[in-house]
């Protein structure tokens, strides 16, 4: 076998190992996205599976605390329309768009025991901040960016 073949035979062994590598990758991050009535009617199936969880925090359930090492907790409870409902647990500070009544979405798992949602991710919409900028631009007003844009955090030494 010629020198130039060995290379290109040893080119496509190392491309299809990284290409599957890759792949295998790819797969083992992606998370399934479920209701909530979803995980909890199917608790035994998902209880410590890695999954996305999206629902509305349901007021008045919302608590804010340290944990051991002084670090912010957050618990409250999520629900979707369909009537679900668990309680969620966070360690993180609380995001600023995060309200009562307002969307939630989480990356986490259900608890080995009971029926609380461990969240190492949470990200909140304020839908009623969209809803107006999406009102003023319909009505011939500033565009949904510039709008945005007030509350973006600026450079310093910026305008």
């Amino acid at each position: 076998m010629s020198m130039p073949n060995r290379f290109w035979i040893a080119g496509v062994v190392v491309t299809a190992a990284l290409s599957a590598a890759l792949v295998a990758s790819i797969q083992a991050s992606a998370l399934d996205y479920v209701e909530v009535t979803a995980l909890v009617e199917g608790a035994a199936r998902y209880r410590g599976r890695a999954v996305k969880l999206t629902g509305k925090v349901v007021p008045a359930t919302t608590t804010v605390g340290l944990d051991e090492a002084g670090k912010s907790t957050l618990t409250f409870h999520v629900a979707d329309e369909r009537g679900g409902r668990v309680a969620v647990f966070h360690r993180g500070p609380k995001p600023d768009a995060f309200r009562d009544g307002g969307v939630v979405l989480l990356e986490g798992a259900l608890e080995p025991t009971g029926m609380r949602f461990a969240a190492h991710t949470l990200l909140a919409q304020c839908p009623s901040r969209y809803e107006e900028e999406l009102a003023q631009h319909r009505a011939g007003g500033t565009s949904g960016g510039a709008t945005a844009g007030a509350d973006a955090p600026r450079r310093p030494g910026a305008p």
